[in-house]
């Protein structure tokens, strides 16, 4: 029986790491994860669409909060309610294009048969006898997420069957379906399987749970993998892994196919050096002493530490016109589209909006994959 009071050390949302890298599980395990401003407006926005959830699709499920409750916190806005609401409507369509179902909010998911001790809660569940949905929402718009090869979402799917399968007769040809909603970057990705395809996958994903809950295996950094690694900055495999790029033999004149073929390499070394810096500087500001260094501050820039304060001691002075501290400027593009909204932005300034040329970057032609089969 999954013990849904703790949070389990093989979730989910941590799959793309634990399946390709087994042994960080373990060595992770305990290290508190401190909740980014990011996570705390995703949060909310989770929370605010499953209460349109329930209204809009009359679903009667009790628990959920009230809407009132959600529009109170600080990271409510405008503009999350009108994505909020976009989503609303793509799974109202999602849901109708199932027909007669079963649906499921921020259900909690028992995924133990295939990942020892583990659950996962996912946003939506959608079944009826010829299609098992999940639906996975993310509101974050920094990483780019999407449904082919997730196995976080195919984790949620095998939740879902489990979960239905002594109530839903399924087909013998039920369709898996699987869908990343991410509004902020009008994104919507889908990976279909079939429920024998899943089921395979499955058996190839347990034997890396096994390992990762055992705390075996082979450790396998990356620049993906570590990324979110509570011990990345400590990890000895990812320290090793570095050095031993560092000290890596070379040619005398590098030629760009050289230096192309160390890219990957040097990624990864880059990004160890960042995660060290920043661990021991955190070390440091919270007292721990750096044997041979010394915790200094650089120059910083004067500033007011009461804005309003100043604004009113400005205005009280009558030797003082507005114009000598106040000045009128416009808005940025996203603080105007936000104010006036999407479609009256667009009347009335797009044919001023121009988009520049990011700045260029080298990206690599094919992305690594998992060491997990396909569905």
């Amino acid at each position: 029986m999954v013990d849904t009071l703790k949070h389990a050390l093989l979730s989910p949302s941590s799959a793309y790491r634990w399946l390709v890298c087994p042994p960080s599980a373990r060595l992770s395990e305990g290290i508190p994860d401190e909740e980014s401003e990011y996570a705390a407006e995703g949060s909310v926005a989770h929370r605010l669409l499953s209460v349109e959830l329930n209204k809009r699709l009359d679903l009667g499920i009790e628990g959920v909060e009230s809407k009132v409750a959600v529009t109170k916190s600080r990271y409510y806005n405008a503009e999350m309610q009108d994505y909020i609401d976009k989503t609303v409507n793509l799974i109202e369509e999602i849901k109708n294009s199932i027909g007669e179902c079963h649906i499921l909010l921020d259900k909690r998911l028992d995924i133990s048969r295939w990942v020892p001790e583990s659950f996962g809660t996912a946003d939506v569940v959608i079944a009826s006898p010829s299609t098992i949905c999940v639906i996975d929402f993310k509101y974050g718009q920094g990483i780019r997420v999407t449904a082919e090869k997730n196995p976080q979402t195919r984790l949620y799917a095998l939740g879902a069957w489990y979960e239905f399968n002594d109530r839903i007769l399924f087909d013998i040809d039920v369709k898996v379906q699987m869908i990343v909603i991410q509004p902020r970057l009008d994104l919507i990705s889908e990976e279909y399987a079939s429920l024998g395809g899943l089921m395979v996958w499955a058996g190839i994903a347990k034997e890396k749970a096994e390992q990762a809950f055992a705390g075996v295996g082979e450790f396998n950094p990356s620049a993906e993998t570590c990324q979110f690694c509570a011990v990345k900055a400590t990890c000895p495999s990812r320290s090793e892994t570095a050095i031993t790029i560092a000290n890596g033999e070379m040619p005398e004149l590098l030629t760009v196919a050289d230096v192309a073929s160390v890219l990957p390499k040097l990624e990864v070394a880059q990004k160890w050096i960042k995660d060290v810096l920043d661990w021991v500087l955190e070390q440091a500001v919270a007292g721990v002493e750096i044997p041979g260094y010394a915790l200094t501050y650089g120059r910083s820039n004067r500033a007011f530490s009461d804005s309003e304060a100043v604004t009113d001691a400005l205005r009280r002075a009558k030797d003082i016109k507005k114009a000598d501290y106040t000045e009128e400027r416009l808005l940025s593009l996203a603080s105007l589209e936000k104010n006036l909204g999407k479609k009256r932005f667009t009347e009335l300034l797009g044919e001023y909006v121009v988009k520049p040329q990011g700045r260029p970057k080298l990206t690599p032609v094919s992305a690594e994959v998992a060491e997990v089969e396909d569905v």
